[in-house]
Parts: structure tokens; sequence; C-alpha cells
């Protein structure tokens, strides 16, 4: 179905600082819950902007810069006006999107990782907001509507060709880094030993302890 569109939120300037991408109320809801998503994502400097911007009395606008899309369109064209735009973090422009948007690899820049990293472990050191999270998630996966989106989600990212090109040049950057090889080989090494069966095969039994 053509109901996706391609969206940009818009500063008291008049600037663009976010694009986006979406279907249905996806373009108004970032003011609406900006509140609720910022405690969510303590990390996403477009939230913290969008709650200053309201604190100071002016709620960001949204324009819808081309709808009636599918899907892939839309995400093709949110990642070609984050590129012709230009990310704040990257000091190419003034979007405060963290990714190349699409679905394509977070191409996170060093400063946004750390602080990621930074206020990631700062809000996840909170039990309750563990928990919360927690019941969140099981609450969602117990929806066959959801469960089913994300089926066809993953089908739609899989089956991309140049995703799968990106993916692959990333994980092969970062198996040259000595130190990941080495931590995924003692990851490995960690891992119960499974049993082999007459024919030599691997078996799912998990070997006892000793």
């Amino acid at each position: 179905m053509r109901e996706h569109y391609v969206y940009a939120l818009y500063d008291i300037a008049g600037v663009a600082f976010y694009i986006g991408a979406g279907k249905g109320e996806r373009m108004l809801s970032h003011v609406r819950k900006a509140r609720s998503f910022a405690r969510q994502y303590p990390a996403s400097s477009k939230y913290a902007f969008i709650v200053d911007c309201i604190d100071r009395g002016f709620a960001p606008e949204g324009l819808k810069i081309a709808d009636g899309l599918s899907r892939s369109e839309a995400m093709s064209l949110e990642r070609d006006l984050i590129s012709l735009i230009g990310r704040r973090d990257l000091e190419t422009g003034p979007l405060l999107n963290s990714c190349e948007g699409g679905h394509g690899i977070k191409n996170f820049s060093p400063e946004t990782r750390a602080l990621i990293a930074e206020r990631t472990r700062a809000a996840m050191a909170d039990p309750a907001l563990r928990q919360r999270l927690s019941a969140k998630a099981k609450e969602r996966m117990a929806q066959p509507e959801r469960r089913q989106a994300l089926s066809e989600n993953v089908r739609a990212i899989s089956s991309d060709p140049d995703y799968r090109a990106r993916l692959s040049r990333s994980q092969q950057a970062r198996w040259i880094d000595p130190a990941r090889r080495e931590e995924a080989r003692i990851k490995t090494m960690s891992l119960p030993q499974r049993a082999r069966g007459k024919d030599g095969r691997f078996t799912s039994e998990v070997e006892a302890p000793t």
C-alpha cells in the first residue's frame, strides 16, 4: 500500500532540524509525545531539542515533503534527503538525525556513540526503568499484529541488496579490529559444548558441567 510519506520538522526560524518517514500520525507524534519520548530515549538530541522548544513556547511544525509512497520509496527518499541536507553530529548540516535514515546501517558519529553509551548506561541503572521497558516489550510482542509487522519488516530489510552489502562491509570492517576478534573468540569459548551424535553431527544437547 502507498500510505507512507516523508516529512520535515522545522524550528522557530523555519530551518529543518529533522527528516523522517512514516505513515498515519508519525509526523505529529514527535511533538505530542516529546516529553515521554525524551524520558524513554535519553540519548536523543532530537527529543531534547523539541522539549526545549516547547518549554520556550514554540511547538516545532511538521511538513510533508512527499506522500502516497510505498515503504521502500519513503525510506529511500528519507535517506537521500538526510544525506543532501546534512547532519549536525557529523558537522555536515543542521539535522538532528543521528543515523543515515531508511533502514540502512546506523552510522553514528563517534561523539554520538559516546553520548548514547553514557546516557543509556545512566538510564538503565534504574531498576524501575528496566522493569517498565521489559513489561512494555512483552506487552507489544503478545499482540499478533505486532509480531506480524516485525516479521514483515525483517523480511523487507533482509531482502534489500543494498542493505545486505552495507551490512557485509560493516561486519568486515569490525572483524579487522583485533580487539573485536578477541572478544568474539572469548564469547565463543564461553559457550557450552554441544555433544556429537553417532553420525558425527552436533546435537542440541548440552554437556553437563564438570
